[in-house]
C-alpha cells in the first residue's frame, strides 16, 4: 500500500487567511502472512517533510522525519512456540524537560545544595545526593517546557513464550508434568538521542 497526505495549515494574517505551512507525507505499508496464518510480517516506512511557509506565523523551522517499523510474530507448533520481533528507527521531537529544585523539611527530600562557589546562588550543577538523610532538604522537579528538541530513536522489543501445554495437554507420564509449566520471555531495547539538524540520517 503507497499513500501520500498532503496538510496545509492557514492562519489569519493582516485581515486575511494566509498559508503558514504544507505538510507532505510519503507511507508504504507491507503485509505478508505464512500459511495458515502462522507467521506474519509487517512493514511500514513513513516520511514527513513540514515545510514553513511565513515565519511570522510560525516559528519552527523546517522539519524532515522518517519512521520505520518492522513487526514479525510466529505462532508455530500448535501453539507450542510464540514469539514477537519489532524493531523500530526514526526521528522526531519531544518536549524538552526542565529540572527545578524546591526545598522541603531536612529530611524529606533526596538532594542537598553545596555553594561550590560561595556566590549565594543555586544553580543546578551545585545539587547532588545526600549521603546523609538528615541533610536531604531539596526534591527535584521535572518541569515540561514549550520548547521541542530534535531526537532519533532505535527501539527492539522481543518476546518469546513457550506452552507444552499447547500439545500435551493430553498426554501421559512424563510429558504431562511438562506440560504444567511454561516459560515467558522478553527483551528490550529502547535509545533515544538528541540530534542536531532537521534532515533524518
Amino acid at each position: 500500500e503507497l499513500t501520500y497526505k498532503q496538510r496545509i495549515d492557514r492562519a489569519f494574517k493582516n485581515q486575511s487567511i494566509a498559508k503558514a505551512s504544507v505538510a507532505n507525507e510519503y507511507a508504504i505499508k507491507s503485509k505478508w502472512e505464512q500459511f495458515k496464518g502462522k507467521g506474519q510480517l509487517n512493514l511500514l516506512f513513513n516520511y514527513r517533510d513540514l515545510t514553513i511557509s511565513d515565519t511570522t506565523l510560525l516559528t519552527t523551522p523546517n522539519q524532515k522525519n522518517a519512521l520505520g517499523r518492522l513487526q514479525y510474530n510466529l505462532n508455530a507448533l500448535k501453539g507450542l512456540l510464540r514469539s514477537n520481533t519489532l524493531y523500530e528507527i526514526g526521528s522526531g521531537q519531544q518536549q524538552k524537560l526542565e529540572f527545578t529544585y524546591v526545598e522541603v523539611p531536612a529530611g524529606e527530600g533526596v538532594y542537598v545544595w553545596e555553594d561550590y562557589n560561595n556566590d549565594n546562588i543555586q544553580t543546578l550543577n551545585e545539587f547532588e545526593q545526600a549521603n546523609f538523610q538528615d541533610q536531604a532538604n531539596f526534591i527535584r522537579l521535572l518541569t515540561p517546557s514549550n520548547e521541542f528538541e530534535r531526537t532519533d530513536f532505535i527501539q527492539f522489543n522481543q518476546t518469546l513464550a513457550l506452552n507444552p501445554k499447547a500439545i500435551w495437554f493430553k498426554s501421559e507420564d512424563f510429558k504431562k508434568t511438562l506440560s504444567k509449566f511454561g516459560t515467558n520471555s522478553q527483551f528490550s531495547i529502547n535509545k533515544k538521542t538528541k540530534r542536531a539538524g532537521n534532515s533524518p540520517d
